[in-house]
């Protein structure tokens, strides 16, 4: 919902729209998926990013830029709002997603 800043990075000289390849649909979903519900990643996720190419580093460098445009994208609308401005996209309902309900993690830990 945060089209003025996908129009900035549209207009970056480097910018190349995703392909439809399994990679680049992989990484959308995976995106997608740290997005709007981000305790829904699991170590599968990560297992199919690896499946369809991308490597360890390259895994951590889009989670990263993930959660930095997330980030980015409700500063600029907070800013926004500060300022006055009408939100030029629907409002979407927040929610607190859900919790973890294992009683360990991955590695054993409580």
């Amino acid at each position: 919902g945060a089209e003025r800043l996908r129009a900035h990075y549209a207009a970056h000289p480097t910018y190349q729209p995703l392909s439809d390849d399994v990679r680049h649909q992989q990484a959308r979903d995976f995106a997608q998926r740290l997005t709007v519900e981000p305790v829904a990643a699991a170590p599968a996720h990560i297992a199919a990013l690896r499946d369809a190419g991308w490597s360890e580093r390259g895994v951590v460098t889009l989670a990263q830029l993930v959660g930095f445009i997330s980030f980015q994208s409700r500063l600029l609308a907070g800013l926004r709002l500060l300022q006055g401005e009408e939100s030029s996209s629907p409002a979407h309902a927040a929610v607190a997603g859900r919790w973890h309900t294992a009683a360990q993690t991955l590695s054993g830990q409580t």
